[in-house]
């Protein structure tokens, strides 16, 4: 249900406004310096831990169970830091050619949400009834690639 409710805060059928809201804090003076540094570190790395968080814990889980081959939980960690930080490299290197896509782009970003809320909406409704399962048993029997 609660799938659904997002789908249709997003659409805009109805608005939650606890979803449309935005928590910043603002410094007056702005540490500098290698303090300042850490402290943006910090409060970055209090921001991602829910996303990052289970995923590595699982990965240095995995890297644990295997102690008689450091090398491959060398690996593990390493492929895992390669996808999490490559993404950010690219977008560095192509941030000026998203910025002119982005001014383009804009003025359909309201079909974009009202698409997204429309198909979250159906997903909640397959979840709901559990027809999400009985679709990806179905799926997983008749397309090539799933054997």
């Amino acid at each position: 249900m609660l799938i659904f409710l997002f789908g249709l805060h997003l659409t805009g059928i109805f608005h939650f406004g606890v979803l449309l809201g935005e928590k910043r804090v603002h410094l007056h003076a702005k540490p500098s310096g290698l303090f300042g540094t850490f402290i943006v570190g910090v409060a970055f790395a209090a921001g991602w831990t829910p996303c990052i968080g289970p995923i590595l814990g699982a990965i240095l889980a995995l890297a644990a169970g295997t102690a008689n081959d450091a090398g491959r939980g060398l690996l593990l960690l390493a492929v895992y830091s390669a996808g999490l930080g490559i993404p950010f490299l690219i977008s560095g290197l192509l941030f000026h050619g998203f910025l002119s896509f982005f001014n383009r782009f804009k003025k359909h970003i309201r079909l974009f949400e009202i698409a997204t809320g429309a198909l979250l909406m159906l997903v909640g409704i397959l979840l709901f009834f559990n027809v999400f399962g009985s679709l990806s048993s179905y799926l997983y029997r008749w397309l090539p690639m799933a054997g």
